[in-house]
């Protein structure tokens, strides 16, 4: 009866303990049941099982074909079924020595593959029921992973070649806009930077900052992301303390990759008709812009345009005095007084006083002790000057002189001594002394009137 092996089906020789094909030690007829047989042999066994369906073949005649298929002499046999039996024993137990001897011989033929290399059983549910998963093991999925890793870099590079091939890049997220200031030389060093605000209208509170020193004016250019935009250009604030008209807010669309040119056409204000308040707003816009990130504003620029609010602050104030000096004196004049002067109010309240300030008194002290009228209230100048008044029956007449007497009501005056004032008097109201007087020609005054303390 011929013979084939389990694991590969090749025929096999009687007597033979391995297959020839494949190495597989033989196995008996009970330990593989599934050995493939020829179409003849299908046909008998189907033949011996007709009469009985399903019916388990008896063991001794298994173990009857086992012993008729080796090479064991039957006629050793005392023919019945035990015989057989200790013949199939003894056929296991040589096949299990001789598939041990062969494994030792050629260990890598059955040698169990790494766990990492094999594929692994993971239990799970299905409808209740316990199944069986098989799973790659890591190293697998380390393996794919590395093969797709290369494969998406392969593509990539191959992607930006192509492009810088052909000249097709990926669409840029932002927009380009140039800058181009038209502004006079007094825009120096020594000037603040001239700052563009631009505020994103679709979110007000979104607000870039960039600035312009002077070696920026002809031209610098900023990236935008695509949007709406309002731009206001902030003037400097220059050394002299002029500012410059910066024209209007400008609007720019950046929704297409085209490039949007802002040209600023810078108007020089001259700094007497500069306000602190406008200075000032500088000043602040400096201040908010260095608070942003988008910009770098050193903290010495906005000290410089502090310094420029305080020096213009000071200059209006002088201003505002000499307005309202110039505006009582136009009020004295035209209540009639014609001379406006200035001096220094200097009272002398006993005759001591007087004579120590007319020194040349000392000489005519006896005839002058009844003509001092004190206290008297003198106006005296820094440098003699020319003054009108009246002499005893004749027309006016001008004298150089370095003090006057505010002859009416001096109290009027004690308020101002030691202080510079103005005051307006009127030629008519001027008398010349004749004869002797302690003021020694100084010409008094009445209805002097007060028009300004410096």
């Amino acid at each position: 009866m011929s013979k084939y092996c389990g694991k590969c089906g090749a025929p096999l020789e009687t007597g033979d303990r391995f297959c020839m094909n494949c190495g597989e030690p033989v196995k008996t007829v009970d330990e593989d049941l599934t050995v493939p047989l020829k179409p003849s042999v299908e046909k008998d066994i189907s033949k011996e099982t007709n009469g009985s369906e399903n019916a388990p073949e008896k063991k001794t005649g298994l173990a009857a074909r086992a012993v008729r298929g080796s090479d064991v002499n039957p006629k050793g046999m005392n023919g019945n079924a035990d015989d057989a039996d200790d013949v199939l024993k003894q056929m296991k137990a040589d096949n299990r020595q001789n598939a041990q001897s062969f494994n030792q011989e050629k260990p890598h033929i059955n040698e169990p593959k790494k766990d990492e290399d094999k594929l692994k059983s993971v239990p799970f549910k299905e409808n209740g029921t316990d199944k069986a998963k098989t799973v790659p093991s890591k190293k697998n999925n380390k393996t794919i992973f590395i093969i797709v890793g290369v494969v998406v870099g392969v593509i990539a590079i191959g992607s930006l070649i192509y492009c810088f091939a052909t000249g097709i890049l990926p669409p840029k997220s932002t927009v380009p806009i140039s800058f181009r200031i038209n502004i006079d030389d007094g825009f120096t060093k020594d000037s603040t930077p001239i700052v563009a605000k631009i505020t994103d209208q679709s979110d007000k509170s979104k607000v870039t900052y960039t600035t312009f020193t002077p070696e920026d004016k002809n031209g610098k250019e900023i990236e935008m992301p695509k949007g709406q935009y309002e731009i206001e250009m902030i003037s400097p604030v220059n050394a002299d303390g002029s500012i410059y008209d910066m024209g209007k807010t400008m609007s720019v669309d950046t929704a297409t990759e085209e490039e949007r040119n802002i040209n600023t056409n810078c108007k020089r204000i001259a700094a007497e008709n500069v306000t602190s308040a406008q200075i000032q707003g500088i000043a602040d816009a400096l201040k908010e812009a260095s608070a942003n990130e988008s910009v770098e504003i050193s903290e010495s620029e906005i000290t410089k345009a502090n310094e420029r609010v305080k020096a213009k602050q000071i200059q209006e104030e002088k201003q505002r005095k000499a307005a309202e000096k110039q505006a009582a004196i136009d009020n004295a004049i035209a209540q009639g007084y014609d001379q406006i002067v200035t001096g220094k109010v200097l009272m002398l309240d006993d005759q001591a006083s007087v004579d120590d300030y007319f020194p040349d008194n000392l000489k005519y002290a006896g005839q002058m002790s009844k003509s001092y009228k004190t206290p008297y209230a003198l106006l005296c100048f820094d440098s003699a000057q020319d003054i009108s008044a009246l002499g005893y029956g004749s027309p006016a007449r001008v004298k150089q002189v370095t003090e006057i007497n505010l002859q009416t009501d001096p109290e009027i005056w004690r308020a101002y001594n030691g202080q510079t004032v103005t005051a307006a008097i009127n030629t008519n109201d001027g008398h010349w002394p004749s004869g002797l007087n302690p003021l020694q020609g100084t010409a008094s005054f009445k209805n002097a009137m007060f028009v300004w303390k410096d």
